[in-house]
């Protein structure tokens, strides 16, 4: 919507000068929240958009599928036979990617997400893990009540553990699924910091699936300061900077939306980012940076970082010129 404000006071808004303490917090806080719930939108509806999978062997039967009623799905999801389970689990993962109104209440109601955490131990059947793992992804994605069901079901720990499995395909939709999670709240975000998940997650940003790793990685973050202490701890910023010099533009903006969550906390995260080398390649990036990477929500948690004034005269330039066009 257009609006009379000067460019002036429209970059006014992002500086804290005068402000104390605790509303510099709450307005990053406020920023965090906005930040958190436009991505999980985004990702919830990339994830039911899914239709490309690699040549990988556990995706060899992917695009062989058989067309279930309910009822049909599930019989076959409590069948003894391995191939039931499979042609069930895959019809019940193509109901919830539908791309509206997928019927994950049905599911849920169906009583099949124990099942489909079972599922994922499958060891033997990398296809019908990732099936599984794809339908509890697309259900984590619905309300808070939904995810809440797929984590008393069990289903984060053989998540994390899905995270070695020598199958992308496998590791990646339950990386997906993690993002969901942690993306709900910060009880979940808990639960899978506690399950080891964020050294793999980490190893996960140097392989063929940078973006999921780092967007789940991204979820984690926006917790509490004490969530986003223990993901520090972990080496996340050794990981990071690093990214924002990729050569893939969405692998930089996945990088500098996780760098953003962090600049929230508190002094002694904003010195850990400033000791670990973050601001020299972020300075470029704002140099050089496209339209169609901005977002004013993506750089609203920096301004309140004192040291290198080149860096502050680079974000007061890209801020300007982000809202000019907003």
């Amino acid at each position: 919507m257009p609006t009379l404000d000067a460019p002036e006071e429209r970059l006014r808004k992002f500086k804290y000068r005068g402000k104390d303490a605790s509303m510099r917090r709450q307005q990053r806080m406020a920023v965090s929240l906005e930040l958190r719930k436009a991505k999980k939108d985004e990702q919830a509806l990339k994830r039911r958009n899914i239709t490309n999978v690699s040549s990988d062997p556990a995706s060899e039967q992917l695009t062989k599928g058989v067309s279930l009623n309910l009822q049909e799905i599930i019989n076959g999801v409590n069948a003894s036979d391995p191939d039931l389970c499979f042609q069930a689990t895959q019809a019940a993962r193509k109901m919830l990617s539908r791309e509206r109104n997928p019927p994950l209440k049905l599911i849920v109601e169906a009583g099949l997400i124990p099942r489909l955490v079972e599922f994922l131990k499958s060891s033997l059947h990398p296809c019908l893990q990732f099936e599984a793992a794809w339908a509890l992804t697309n259900i984590a994605s619905g309300t808070s009540e939904q995810t809440q069901a797929v984590v008393e079901s069990g289903a984060i720990q053989p998540l994390v553990e899905l995270l070695s499995s020598p199958h992308m395909t496998v590791c990646e939709q339950a990386v997906w699924a993690l993002g969901n999670i942690a993306g709900d709240g910060p009880e979940f975000r808990d639960l899978v910091i506690s399950s080891n998940a964020i050294p793999h997650l980490l190893a996960l940003v140097s392989s063929t699936i940078p973006t999921p790793s780092l967007r789940t990685v991204g979820n984690i973050v926006t917790g509490t300061d004490h969530q986003t202490q223990v993901a520090i701890d972990a080496g996340i910023l050794n990981v990071l900077p690093q990214l924002l010099m990729h050569p893939r533009s969405s692998i930089q903006k996945e990088a500098a939306w996780a760098l953003s969550n962090v600049a929230a906390g508190p002094c002694q995260h904003i010195q850990q980012l400033i000791a670990c080398g973050t601001l020299p390649p972020l300075v470029a990036l704002l140099k050089n940076v496209s339209g169609a990477f901005c977002d004013k929500r993506l750089f609203s948690n920096w301004p309140h970082v004192e040291p290198l004034q080149e860096f502050r005269h680079h974000l007061r330039s890209k801020l300007l010129e982000i809202t000019t066009e907003l």
